[in-house]
């Protein structure tokens, strides 16, 4: 259950920062001209974090400062409250 939870968390972080593209699809509502965007980058298996850096989103840092706090399991509620805010 931990794996498919730390997997949910990864692939959500994932999906969310291949949708930001660098801001320029956050905002983009067409799904059809954000697949033809896509396909013109060459698709999925083109893309590459090698630089220039895929940025990921504001969206995205919180998620994962999130699943950082949540993994690390406070042992009460104020605590986790606090973590949380540390980190945001």
């Amino acid at each position: 259950l931990a794996q498919r939870y730390e997997a949910g968390l990864v692939l959500a972080a994932a999906g969310d920062a291949l949708g930001y593209y660098n801001g320029k699809w956050e905002f983009l509502k067409s799904g059809p001209e954000l697949h033809r965007q896509l396909a013109e980058l060459g698709g999925l298996d083109a893309l590459t974090l090698k630089p220039p850096a895929w940025r990921v989103s504001d969206d995205t840092v919180l998620h994962l400062a999130t699943a950082e706090v949540l993994a690390d399991a406070p042992p009460s509620r104020s605590q986790l409250l606090a973590r949380l805010a540390q980190r945001y």
